[in-house]
C-alpha cells in the first residue's frame, strides 16, 4: 500500500517503510558471554581494590601497635621506679614535707595493752 505526502505542495508517492521484525526472544549467546566477562573483570578490580586498602589498613594497625607496645614499655617502666621504697621515701621529704617521727610520737596499741615509742 502507498501514501502520499505533500512536500512543498508537490503531492509524491512515497512507500511505505517497513521494519525489521522485532526479536522477542533471547539475547544472542555471544552478547551474556560479553557480560559475564565484563561483570568478571569488574569482580576482579573490586576484589583488588579491596586487598590494597586492606594492606594499608593492616600496615596502619601494625604501626599503631608498635607504638602502644613501646608506651607500655614505658608505663612499666615508670610504675617500677614509683612503686620503689627510695621514690616513696624521696617524694614524701620532697613533695609532701614529711619527716621521720621523733621519740615519743609513736603510739602502737597492741590488743588490751599501749605501747608508746
Amino acid at each position: 500500500m502507498k501514501r502520499k505526502a505533500l512536500y512543498a505542495g508537490k503531492a509524491e508517492l512515497v512507500p511505505k517503510r517497513r521494519r525489521a521484525p522485532s526479536r522477542k526472544g533471547p539475547p544472542p549467546p555471544f552478547l551474556l558471554a560479553l557480560l559475564l566477562l565484563f561483570l568478571g573483570l569488574l569482580f576482579m578490580v573490586w576484589v583488588r581494590l579491596e586487598v590494597l586498602g586492606l594492606g594499608y589498613e593492616i600496615s596502619h594497625l601494625k604501626a599503631q601497635k608498635d607504638e602502644l607496645l613501646l608506651r607500655k614499655k614505658e608505663l612499666t617502666l615508670e610504675r617500677a621506679s614509683l612503686c620503689s621504697a627510695q621514690e616513696i621515701e624521696r617524694r614524701a621529704k620532697e613533695e609532701l614535707s614529711l619527716v621521720y617521727p621523733k621519740e615519743g610520737q609513736v603510739v602502737i596499741i597492741r590488743g588490751t595493752g599501749v605501747e608508746v615509742r
